[in-house]
């Protein structure tokens, strides 16, 4: 079982030992890393599949149980198959799992295993981490961190790849390039907690204890509790650089905000605010500031426009907001900007954009732009307003049928990632020429889309989903669009991956 040695060199030299055979006999290398298998194969790589719940079931009672004694404790059977379910079919964790409960009779034990979220078990008896945590130790030092901050998001719970890199972003890891929907596994979430325990932490009820040096903190069902054991639970904390607390009150907040002046990361998400503290703009460290889905903002401070380090600014879904801050242009680091406002004229230094579920706007038009007649004047005025584009997400245009070229005019050369959500009626970027900086591209839920631009030679990955003429026009050396990404790997066609023999 191979996973380290990643090193082509080395195989060789280990290959050498099995020149010796008999003849027909075969090596079989398992290993947890794509590029091993593509280093140790001489044939296509098998990729197993998770077992099927009868089977991990069986496997399961197997390492539980002596021979037979299952049918002696049918309570246990019952709580055992809870287990099993939440192993997810892994067999690894199966069988540790198993291996842990084996000789244990009493039923709280095993409801212990069922029902904690913690997994409590895990740092007594260090089994299931011993399984796991060989992967998280061939991570880089900077991918460990990346991976212990995903302790703050919930288990099973969606979310979008711009939410981690805008998080990974704000504590300064910004190399790292995914796309997709994620949501944490709940073991792979038991093992973020594990190895983050000292520095991350959710935080379900102001009466929890935590450890005095926690440094990110994601509050959860907060709307019940007291600005008073709020304040309590606080003063146990010295220092933060992530906070995120959604649906609180105007007094807690401000509170927060005069003495974690240190904050990088600051989610006020889905609160009630009519008008932020103008205490926010003391947050001179600030990276991230989250306040989407806000229903009754209508303006937001000035007083923002004075975090020159703010990279991300998140108002998504908050419909009332008229107008930006007039000072945005002294928000000179901003790299991604998600918005909901009435404003039509929006001039930005932006690397990252996301439009969505904007059901009014006309992309077609450059009313935005002071009506500038030619395209070279639009494209002097964006050059001059610093806008140049490395991601783009265009979501939830259901009206939208062809991508403007006065998006392109300036960021041909520098967009990296685009990605196509939930445009029923778009039908081809094919008009968009010359896009030699596109590494990243999914389109998902585009019935109508039929055709990618010509020139894609940075191309490194491509996921189509649920747009059945383009995935049929992708089709591996058959489909006409082939020879255009034929080079990127993985191309994921409706989930299915696939890649060219010399990839």
């Amino acid at each position: 079982m191979l996973n380290r040695n990643k090193d082509s060199s080395k195989w060789v030299e280990l290959k050498q030992l099995f020149a010796g055979g008999a003849v027909g006999s075969k090596n079989v290398v398992t290993t947890r890393s794509s590029q091993v298998a593509k280093i140790t194969g001489t044939s296509t790589p098998l990729h197993l599949e998770a077992l099927l719940y009868e089977k991990s079931l069986s496997l399961f009672l197997k390492f539980a149980f002596k021979k037979g004694e299952e049918k002696q404790r049918p309570n246990l059977i019952n709580t055992g198959e809870r287990i099993v379910k939440k192993c997810k079919r892994v067999p690894l964790v199966v069988k540790t799992l198993g291996s842990m409960l084996f000789s244990k009779t009493s039923e709280q034990e095993w409801k212990l295993v069922r029902d904690s979220e913690t997994w409590e078990l895990m740092e007594k008896d260090n089994e299931t981490v011993s399984v796991l945590k060989p992967s998280y130790d061939q991570l880089s030092p900077p991918l460990k961190q990346c991976f212990a901050y995903c302790s703050l998001f919930p288990k099973d719970v969606v979310f979008y790849e711009v939410r981690l890199i805008a998080f990974w972003m704000a504590h300064d890891y910004d190399d790292i390039s995914i796309f997709g929907t994620f949501k944490m596994h709940d073991l792979l979430h038991d093992l973020a907690s594990f190895v983050a325990k000292n520095e991350c932490c959710i935080v379900n009820s102001f009466e929890q204890n935590i450890v005095p040096g926690i440094r990110h903190v994601s509050l959860v069902n907060s709307d019940d509790s007291s600005d008073e054991n709020a304040s309590k639970f606080f003063k146990k904390i010295g220092y933060l650089r992530t906070l995120e607390f959604p649906i609180c009150s105007k007094s807690f907040t401000e509170a927060c905000l005069k003495r974690f002046q240190h904050l990088r990361m600051l989610d006020l998400s889905e609160s009630n605010f009519e008008v932020l503290p103008e205490w926010i703009g003391n947050l001179k460290h600030s990276r991230k500031l989250n306040i989407s889905n806000c229903p009754n903002i209508k303006k937001l401070p000035n007083s923002i426009c004075e975090l020159q380090k703010l990279q991300t600014l998140d108002f998504d879904g908050c419909e009332q907001i008229e107008e930006l801050p007039k000072d945005m242009r002294h928000v000179v680091n901003l790299r991604f900007l998600s918005l909901t406002t009435k404003q039509r004229d929006l001039r930005a230094t932006l690397q990252w954009l996301v439009i969505g579920s904007c059901e009014k706007l006309d992309l077609s038009t450059t009313q935005g732009f002071k009506e500038k007649e030619a395209d070279d004047d639009i494209q002097d005025y964006l050059i001059h307003n610093g806008f140049s584009l490395q991601s783009l997400a265009i979501l939830d245009l259901l009206k939208l049928e062809a991508l403007p070229q006065w998006l392109l005019l300036v960021s041909a050369n520098t967009l990296k990632n685009l990605t196509i959500r939930n445009c029923e009626n778009l039908k081809t970027l094919a008009e968009w020429h010359n896009l030699t900086s596109f590494e990243i591209v999914e389109i998902k839920h585009c019935p109508e889309f039929s055709s990618l631009p010509k020139s894609m030679q940075c191309l490194k990955q491509l996921r189509i989903e649920d747009s059945p003429l383009l995935s049929l026009r992708c089709q591996q050396e058959m489909g006409v669009e082939w020879p255009k990404i034929a080079h990127a790997s993985p191309i994921v066609l409706d989930g299915n991956s696939i890649s060219a023999p010399h990839n």
